[in-house]
């Protein structure tokens, strides 16, 4: 008898490097925006380390008009084009701001940081492929 074997992944190593480098695209947005904001006096706070990370957006920044941004940060050590996903949450915030909401997708080319920006309507419309479903067998008693 021929014995399939399949992978085994180490989902423990895994996330411990997306958080890692979850945390670089956090610190290399925040030094982004800061810079930004040196023409109108205002700084971007990360308010995942700050007021945790279930508010659906990682740093509250400021818009050269002085109104309220908020950024979810999203980042990959691959290509711009690597799929990544948004929790519910996440798309309720978009929903909840709007325009005011943005995406800030980091990637590595060449080794260094790049970012790509998604707001508002456009991130309602990149969320066409739903990846899970909550299944919730007490709801259906």
């Amino acid at each position: 008898a021929v014995l399939e074997k399949g992978n085994t992944t180490d989902y423990e190593k895994a996330q411990k490097e997306k958080a890692k480098i979850g945390l670089l695209g956090e610190e290399v947005v925040i030094q982004h925006e800061n810079e930004r904001l040196l023409k109108i006096g205002k700084k971007a706070e990360l308010v995942s380390k700050t007021k945790g990370d279930g508010l659906g957006y990682d740093v509250l920044s400021y818009n050269d008009d002085g109104s309220k941004r908020y950024i979810e940060v999203k980042s990959t050590n691959s290509s711009e084009r690597t799929t990544f996903y948004i929790t519910a949450t996440e798309l309720a915030a978009c929903k909840k701001y709007g325009e005011a909401y943005y995406i800030y997708r980091l990637y590595k080319e060449n080794g260094e940081w790049q970012i790509s920006y998604y707001q508002g309507k456009e991130v309602e419309a990149l969320c066409n492929c739903p990846y899970q479903y909550a299944v919730a067998p007490e709801s259906q008693k």
